[in-house]
């Protein structure tokens, strides 16, 4: 088994995990780790913070969002985006707690 920064996790069962990245190398090495360990209900997108909330083909009160930002953390427009999306859960994993 192969895990990246963020070990996916199997259990409650998702519906659906969608995962952004900055990077397209970095969203398609994501993608194949999810595929090693059969994780089928996942995608894995390149893109930028900013436009990811247009995406998502979910609810925000049906979702739960793990944000993993760089070290300087999230700007002001992800997090009045996040907000708005309205998710259940927000995991915020931060370097400097």
């Amino acid at each position: 088994m192969r895990f990246g920064p963020l070990r996916p996790f199997r259990r409650p069962p998702l519906r659906f995990r969608q995962r952004y990245r900055g990077q397209r190398r970095a969203a398609r090495k994501a993608a194949e780790n999810a595929t090693l360990n059969h994780f089928l209900n996942c995608r894995f997108i390149a893109g930028s913070a900013e436009s990811i909330f247009k995406k998502i083909p979910v609810e925000g009160h049906e979702s739960a969002v793990i944000v993993d930002p760089p070290r300087k953390g999230c700007d002001e427009a992800f997090l009045d985006q996040l907000h708005a999306f309205g998710p259940r859960r927000i995991v915020y994993v931060s370097c400097a707690p």
